[in-house]
């Protein structure tokens, strides 16, 4: 028996361009040279993205092998506590792979169709899927490591929240000025008059 490890394929350059959500992240070529940079990219972004049955945002993308093999797909993503999410680009192209090699264990169409389907693939295309799994690169995370980047991922958002719920000094053309947690900011001239004027602020409020 042999003890040879072939190692796979790895990948060379990835390149991700979403076609929906912001306009100002939208168009724009964002390259990664690991599946994991390209996860880090969706989780930085997770928070403009449609939660669970709000629907999903387009990505296409493109995967370069060392040897020049390629991969074009597209990703519909959604926030990373949805199951389908789609952030894993990696997981993506292999779940497919899988697919049209006739391995998916539970087919959301059943058994019996999925054969027919299968049946209709091929045997070119079939083989092309089967090279992807055997001897390239497609893997991004453990699920372990998936539920710690989550993880560090909803902490971030947990300070955010609590850092926005604070007042914030800052300075505008030189001036000192402070802005609320509920987006209102004023300067020091102003703070003044309501320091000024504080005790009749509160009676208005409370007859309000």
């Amino acid at each position: 028996m042999s003890n040879v490890i072939t190692m796979k394929i790895p990948v060379k350059k990835i390149t991700v361009i979403r076609a929906e959500g912001p306009c100002n992240l939208c168009g724009k070529k964002v390259e990664f040279n690991n599946f994991q940079d390209s996860y880090y990219y969706f989780l930085h972004n997770n928070s403009t993205y449609p939660k669970q049955n709000e629907g999903y945002d387009k990505h296409e993308f493109w995967v370069v092998w060392d040897d020049g093999a390629e991969y074009k797909g597209r990703l519909d993503v959604k926030q990373v506590t949805c199951n389908d999410n789609d952030m894993d680009i990696a997981k993506h192209i292999k779940n497919y792979a899988i697919w049209m090699t006739g391995q998916a264990k539970k087919p959301y169409c059943g058994m019996n169709k999925y054969i027919e389907y299968i049946n209709t693939i091929d045997i070119e295309t079939k083989e092309y899927f089967k090279d992807l799994l055997l001897r390239y690169d497609l893997e991004c995370f453990s699920n372990e490591r998936i539920e710690k980047a989550v993880q560090e991922l909803e902490e971030k958002h947990k300070k955010e929240q609590e850092e926005n719920g604070k007042c914030k000094s800052f300075e505008y053309k030189g001036h000192p000025c402070l802005k609320l947690p509920n987006g209102f900011s004023f300067g020091l001239s102003k703070a003044k008059e309501i320091i000024n004027n504080i005790e009749e602020i509160k009676k208005f409020v409370a007859n309000s």
